[in-house]
Formats: C-alpha cells, structure tokens, sequence
C-alpha cells in the first residue's frame, strides 16, 4: 500500500550522501529528524532452503524491483519491533463447538508475541464486533485480551468479507509500521455486503499482512479453503488449515514467531493521479552470497492521488 508515514530517521542517516540513492532508515537513535514522505511499505518473511527464518540481515541483502525496475530502499526495520495485530475470529454457529480450542489458540498467539505489540479483535457472524474496551480498541494487555476473548458467543450467519474491511479499518489506525490480520474461519461467507473481489482489492490497498487460518471438519459443507487461501495470498502471508484440534495453538504460535522476525521495507514511488495495481518484487540473499526464499505481498495499489 502506498502510504502516508511519519518517519522516524536517525541524525546519522539525516546526514547528506554522495551517492544519489538515500540511505535506508533504520532504528531511531538519541537525536531524531521527522520527515513527512510517500512511502510503500512491505513486510517481509525470509527464509532459507530449509524453511527457516533468517534473522540479522540489513538492507543491503534486500533488492526490491517496481514493475521490473530497482528502487532504492528508503525504509529499514529488522526482527522483532512492536506490530500492530488483528484477531480476526469466526463467531457465527459454525464455531460453537470450537470456542474453547479457538479461545486457547489466540492466547497462545498472544504469548508468544512481542509484549509491545498493540492487538485488536474482530468478532464477526452476521455482524461485526469490536470487543476491545481500551483506547481506540487496541491493548498490549494480555489480561484484558483474555478478558475480550471470553465474550465470544457464537451463534448466527457469517459475513467474513465485511469483517476482513472492518479490521482492515482499525489495522490501517495503529501506530506501528508492522502489520499483521490473522483471520480465523471456515471460509463460508452468506451475510456480507461486501463482495470477495472488493475484499481482496481492500486488502491491496493495505500493507498488512494477512494469515488466514482455515477451521473446519472434513465433511463441513459451508468450508471454502479456496477463498482463505486468495485472502492470504492478497495479503502476502500463509494459508493454515490443521488437520488436528492440538495444531491450532501450534499454527498461532507459529506465527506470531513469523512476525516477530519480519523485516519491514520501504521505498518511495513515482506519484501518479491514476489508481492501478503496481507489481512489486522483493529478493534477498544471505551473508554468504547464496539467493534467500522472500515472502511478502506481490504489489500494491496506488490511491491515485493527485500530482502537485
């Protein structure tokens, strides 16, 4: 998603350069510079040939091509900042039987998260709940999270895609740069007003990552796996379906360990008055030369602001 971000940029990386490429911003020191900039940010999931994380890497292992041209890397955030997270959880009939496993799961999520992050939940049947009290309906409070998720009272129909707006609303009002919705469901929607086009297309327009766990029995008539695998795909993140009740609290733990070690780049477009979807690709090679696994979103879609 292209962005409006306020930048936190070091004294250091203020400093003018020969090159005319700008130096990749990373953590704030003790005397900061703000700067007000377009910025399309990517979080990104690096991994080896055996599928595992690699942390420790720096900017200049990152190459990031727009539309087949190199851009210069203007934003840098590595391994484990505060995120901000949505908990995007099925509550309609289908999930009367799961509450207590679904429930266990996301305070599993919550644990092994980055005790900074700041978290949100997203109930949905036929209607969207924010259950969240604190302010703006966030908390790094993992006693109040508990105390959210044990209203959850399923009963009803299901309207996923308005739920996926809803949370990409209150995702798009958090403070960090580092994003992530993970959403909880059997992939049936027959309640939205919004359309799965429309959610996907939503989901371009943001730079949140979007996991998607599938939870439903085999011969479940309502499941639609198709449709959280598009919605993860969208948002440049996996598809989890356990086989299992005890893989549940395992997938969630899985990824809160995966945002933890994200790195978030960013560069700055060319500015357009036109809306259009700009395909973007991320490549990564480790300290020894060798080419790097990168997940992340394909692109992003441009608001088509105005050029001054």
């Amino acid at each position: 998603m292209k962005v409006r971000a306020l930048l936190v940029v070091t004294l250091f990386a203020a400093v003018a350069l020969a090159q005319p490429a700008p130096r990749p911003i990373e953590d704030p020191s003790l005397y900061t510079l703000k700067v007000d900039v377009d910025l399309a940010l990517f979080n990104v999931t690096v991994l080896d040939h055996k599928d595992r994380r690699v942390p420790g890497l720096g900017p200049t292992n990152f190459r990031i091509y727009e539309e087949g041209q190199a851009q210069p890397i203007n934003f840098f955030r590595a391994d484990d900042v505060p995120a901000t997270i949505g908990l995007v959880i099925d509550c309609s009939g289908s999930m009367m039987q799961r509450r207590d496993r679904v429930i266990a799961a996301a305070m599993t999520f919550a644990k092994a998260s980055n005790p900074a992050d700041e978290v949100f939940i997203v109930y949905f049947n036929e209607r969207t709940t924010l259950p969240l009290s604190g302010e703006n309906g966030f908390t790094s409070d993992i006693n109040e999270l508990q105390r959210a998720l044990n209203t959850m009272r399923p009963g009803g129909r299901t309207a996923l895609y308005d739920a996926v707006d809803t949370a990409l609303k209150q995702v798009d009002r958090g403070r960090h740069q580092r994003k992530a919705l993970i959403v909880l469901s059997d992939g049936e929607d027959n309640a939205s007003r919004m359309q799965l086009p429309n959610a996907l297309e939503r989901i371009q327009q943001s730079n949140a990552m979007v996991y998607t766990v599938g939870i439903y029995d085999p011969g479940d008539r309502d499941k639609n796996p198709g449709v959280l695998k598009k919605l993860a795909k969208a948002g440049g993140a996996e598809a989890y379906f356990p086989q299992y009740p005890h893989e549940l609290a395992e997938i969630w733990g899985r990824i809160a360990d995966g945002i933890r070690s994200q790195y978030t780049l960013g560069f700055t477009p060319a500015r357009t008055d036109k809306e259009e979807y700009r395909r973007v690709t991320v490549l990564a090679t480790g300290k020894d030369g060798k080419t790097l696994r990168v997940r992340t979103r394909d692109g992003y879609r441009t608001t088509g602001a105005v050029i001054p």
